[in-house]
């Protein structure tokens, strides 16, 4: 069984208040096998989907122009946001360096651009 990697469980608060490990990105136009990706991080991804999640670790894929990364993910959390609408908190586990610069490639390429604010 891989080791579990931790992102969101310390008692530091880390930068501006903020409980999580890893920064997280707004993504749009990323898919993944387990739905449309919402936001990314090091640490994990919140997506949306039709489907409720299996109660195991299961694999992800994250498809993009960069290729494909398949990692390894527990299901952290879940909330039903319409009918057969759910937004799913995917922790992802044993994430090595290699993945993790793959993720910020990835995170770089498909992240959101807010509109200026004058």
């Amino acid at each position: 069984m891989a080791t579990s990697y931790r992102f969101c469980i310390t008692s530091d608060t880390g930068p501006r208040g903020c409980r999580r490990g890893h920064g997280r990105r707004y993504q749009e136009g990323l898919e993944s096998t387990a739905g449309t990706v919402l936001d990314l991080s090091a640490g994990g991804m919140r997506v949306i989907t039709r489907r409720r999640p299996p109660a195991r670790d299961i694999q992800i894929a994250l498809i993009s122009e960069d290729g494909e990364l398949c990692l390894d993910a527990r299901c952290a959390w879940v909330k039903r946001v319409g009918v057969a609408r759910f937004e799913v908190g995917y922790e992802f586990l044993a994430v090595d360096q290699a993945a993790r610069d793959h993720l910020t490639r990835i995170s770089s390429a498909h992240r959101k651009t807010l509109g200026k604010v004058a």
